[in-house]
């Protein structure tokens, strides 16, 4: 009831009624946090054993940010300290606890918090904006939407980091632009600011709007959505990003795994770096990673749990690690041996000059001579038999010999041209039998004897 009621005159009557000006008490745990407590009249409150009998309407001020249980309280600050105006209560006592973050319900709230003190804020509800104009943010802030909305309702309004900033932004929440006039960008960024995007979809609902904006600053997209500014450039390595149809906005996510690598590459050189280019110790052929690690091998890999484009440089395969699928991502040498291999070299007819018959089949694919192997003749020039020596490379691997034979030529074979009367000229004989004991020579009806010279 009221401390003090007026005279009573007439038949009036006075009814009591609980109501949220009831007193409260008010237990605190701020882990030796500077706490200070002031009435409705901003006459100091003592606190007792970190308890206190309070009503609403009473400051707390705090050197930390703090969590209410049991009452709901707005915040200001002065920019060193956190100023907490309990503005309803829902139970009795209220528990004053220290906060990790900083959790701000109204735009003066969230202006208050970007400018004066930073650290980590978070979102209690949905926040729009009341009116045209920016946000700036003065301090290094992690900003947890917390699965809430912030709204730049009207127009022309955006989040800005200025100078060397760094806004750091998670959650599942929203940060939007819902009329669209902005085409500046709902976070902008310029100066040498930093944005970690780590979650959270960031949308300018403009046609040609830009949701990210980065202006001689860096932009560092793990996580959430947004769409980008054209010829900005914008840093995902070793995370996956794919544009959404639907959305029309760059959905980014970390690969879900971390990854235990297993090596088994048959003594192969391997070595191994991060997304940042820093080498990876590799311990029994073991290490454990994320997506976007390279692995340079000096022999082609297969990676069983995991995708990784493949490039050449030199002598060696470069792999980068793009997509996850499993815990742990088995590697092993990818090369085919030799002994897989199908190799055929064809007996030969001499020629007079170097035969090379030999063919190396992976199935139905036929390898290329230099690229896939190389391969060495005895002697393949003259008749006799020959011994080829086939020595895989790149994704073969392994060595083998074959053999082939070069057989003489048949003199039937042979263009054979004759010079019948001596005076240099060279005939083509109508009819000869080569052979051993009687050679036959026909000539324009004439028999020739073998003391004919013989033109090659």
């Amino acid at each position: 009831a009221p401390d003090a009621l007026p005279a009573v005159t007439g038949n009036v009557t006075y009814t009591a009624v609980y109501d949220t000006l009831y007193p409260f008490n008010v237990t605190t745990s701020t882990d030796g946090a500077t706490v200070t407590v002031t009435d409705n009249n901003s006459n100091p409150v003592d606190i007792v054993d970190g308890e206190f009998t309070g009503k609403v309407g009473y400051k707390v001020t705090s050197s930390v940010p703090l969590d209410f249980d049991g009452a709901k309280a707005t915040f200001t600050t002065d920019g060193t300290n956190y100023i907490y105006t309990v503005t309803e209560l829902s139970q009795s006592p209220v528990t004053v606890a220290e906060s990790e973050w900083l959790t701000v319900y109204t735009i003066d709230e969230f202006k208050s918090a970007v400018s004066k003190i930073g650290g980590k804020v978070k979102f209690g509800c949905d926040i729009e904006t009341v009116a045209n104009g920016h946000i700036n943010l003065e301090k290094d802030t992690v900003l947890n939407t917390n699965g809430h909305t912030f709204n730049f309702k009207h127009g022309d309004g955006y989040l800005n980091v200025s100078g060397k900033k760094t806004l750091t932004i998670t959650g599942d929440g929203t940060i939007i632009n819902s009329k669209g006039d902005n085409n500046g960008g709902v976070v902008f960024a310029y100066g040498g600011a930093t944005i970690n995007i780590q979650g959270c979809t960031i949308i300018n609902t403009n046609n040609n709007g830009t949701a990210v904006n980065a202006e001689s600053s860096t932009i560092v997209i793990t996580g959430g959505s947004f769409s980008p500014k054209p010829d900005d450039k914008y840093i995902a390595e070793g995370y996956v990003v794919e544009y959404n149809e639907t959305t029309k906005l760059y959905d980014v996510a970390e690969d879900p795994h971390q990854f235990t690598f297993a090596a088994d590459t048959n003594d192969a050189t391997i070595t191994v770096a991060d997304r940042k280019g820093n080498a990876v110790d590799v311990v029994d052929s073991s290490f454990s990673g994320t997506a976007g690690y390279k692995i340079t091998a000096s022999i082609p890999l297969n990676f069983d749990g995991a995708t990784a484009t493949e490039s050449v440089e030199g002598s060696n395969f470069i792999y980068t690690i793009t997509k996850v699928t499993a815990d742990t991502v088995t590697v092993s040498n990818a090369q085919v041996d030799i002994s897989d291999l199908t190799i055929t070299a064809d007996d030969q007819t001499y020629t007079g000059s170097a035969l090379t018959p030999v063919v190396v089949m992976n199935g139905t694919t036929k390898l290329v001579e230099n690229t896939d192997y190389t391969v060495t003749y005895d002697d393949n020039i003259n008749a006799g038999k020959v011994t080829a020596t086939i020595v895989c490379k790149g994704r073969y691997k392994g060595t083998q010999t074959v053999n082939f034979n070069i057989n003489k030529k048949n003199f039937a074979e042979l263009d054979v041209k004759f010079d019948f009367d001596g005076d240099g000229t060279a005939y083509t004989p109508n009819t000869y039998s080569p052979t051993a004991n009687t050679p036959s020579i026909n000539y324009d009806g004439k028999e020739y004897t073998p003391t004919a010279i013989l033109m090659l």
